[in-house]
């Protein structure tokens, strides 16, 4: 019989196992941010933001809203604007870290720190909740130990806030699935209104979630109807405001963010340049699809007399969209399946992308053996495997880079630990038959 003495040293010996894994994962990420990454890239500082969040989160924080600056833009660089190109959250969230601590750069990139370690302690409890301890230890350890969930950490990209709430929905989107409950829909309905703030395309997810409710209830329809509904309001309720103000700005229905079209033709262009292993340069491509962009609205503007504004851009990209789907679509489903693989590896350069496929490819095998055995065993990993296909899918259709794959990759990361776990016992029971 265990005593009570021997069970709290139990206890407080199963705390410090995670804190040590924080611990690391902390000094890891913070390592990589300020010695390793300098030496990497080219020195990093708030010129080099290429997706506009410095200029966006100043101008918030001077009360002038999402106002993109003259030349940020490198599409409709010639004027400054009240912007619906970015979605509202990262900006805000560095508007007030600088409102708190002025615009720099090093306090943001330690604040991204702490959220990767938050992450890591969510991830740790997401695995438990579907495996055991266990296996969320050497989740946790991969976790802290994996380079590409570090490499944004030093940049100013919404990826290190929106893992770290898409890590928080997660969590309670395995509890929806392990026992319907109206509070539990309500609580991750929300976080994935404020998920989808962050990033645009999460607002679409609740409906891939729906039929793997149906799938994990299939005697409670009915119950399983009124949480979705539950989860679709909060999330509704959370986005609207932000909804009511684009369309105040524009007249149309823009539920966060636009730019769908121009990512869509930018994917395009990225699936013909980087076919195969043969180029895999997604900044090279880009540069191709800028040009391409260029000469569209160009055309545009000669054709109108006039230079086309944020929305008339976006209106035109979503019409040629629509129309290389009818046009081509042979390229469109080839599209498809080389965005699959190349969401996983394809990086800024050869060089990255091969390294990226180095790392990534032994954890995907491992996840595949993980999710083998999770079937077998019947253990219920419905949300995580809807959340890595929905992922992999959209972008796959729309735009297919590695960087974008790294939200979901603590989710294969679970998978793959499962994996090794198992095979460990496998190759154990091997050994012990072979000396026996």
């Amino acid at each position: 019989m265990i005593g009570p003495i021997t069970q709290h040293k139990n206890k407080v010996s199963r705390k410090k196992d995670i804190y040590i894994i924080l611990i690391i994962c902390f000094i890891n990420a913070f390592l990589f941010t300020f010695i390793l990454y300098p030496l990497l890239e080219n020195p990093f500082d708030f010129l080099v933001d290429g997706e506009g969040y410095h200029s966006l989160a100043l101008n918030l924080s001077m009360g002038k809203g999402l106002f993109i600056d003259k030349g940020v833009d490198p599409l409709l660089s010639d004027y400054e604007r009240t912007t619906l190109l970015r979605p509202p959250l990262y900006p805000l969230f560095l508007s007030v870290i600088y409102s708190l601590f002025g615009a720099r750069l090093e306090i943001v990139q330690l604040i991204h720190i702490i959220l990767s370690t938050l992450t890591c302690l969510i991830v740790f409890i997401i695995t438990r909740e579907i495996y055991n301890r266990k296996v969320a230890l050497v989740s946790s350890v991969v976790f802290a130990l994996n380079p590409l969930i570090f490499w944004h950490i030093p940049r100013l990209y919404n990826e290190n806030l929106f893992i770290f709430i898409l890590a928080f929905s997660m969590l309670y989107i395995v509890k929806l699935f392990q026992k319907l409950s109206l509070k539990t829909s309500m609580i991750a309905g929300a976080l994935i209104g404020i998920a989808s703030l962050c990033k645009g395309q999460m607002y679409i997810f609740p409906f891939f979630l729906l039929p793997g409710l149906f799938y994990a209830f299939p005697e409670m329809k009915g119950k399983v109807l009124k949480c979705f509904f539950a989860l679709l309001f909060m999330m509704i309720i959370i986005i609207s405001p932000w909804t009511l103000r684009n369309y105040h700005i524009t007249h149309k229905f823009i539920p966060v963010q636009c730019g769908l079209g121009v990512h869509f033709l930018r994917g395009n262009v990225s699936s013909k340049y980087n076919f195969g292993f043969k180029n895999n340069s997604h900044a090279e491509a880009m540069r191709i699809a800028f040009e391409k962009e260029r000469n569209y609205i160009e055309r545009y503007s000669f054709k109108t007399n006039r230079k086309p504004g944020e929305m008339e851009v976006n209106g035109l990209f979503n019409k040629l969209s629509i129309e290389s789907v009818k046009n081509e679509p042979i390229e469109f489903i080839k599209k498809i399946f080389t965005g699959i693989l190349a969401y996983w590896y394809l990086g800024g350069s050869q060089f990255k992308s091969v390294l990226i496929a180095v790392i990534n490819l032994p954890m995907l095998l491992l996840a595949c053996l993980g999710l083998f055995y999770s079937i077998k065993c019947k253990t219920n990993i419905i949300p995580l495997l809807l959340l890595i296909l929905y992922f992999t899918l959209i972008h796959a259709v729309i735009l297919a880079i590695a960087r974008y794959s790294v939200p979901i990759m603590p989710y294969v990361i679970i998978f793959a630990s499962f994996g090794i776990i198992n095979l460990y016992e496998k190759l154990k029971e091997k050994t012990r038959g072979i000396f026996d």
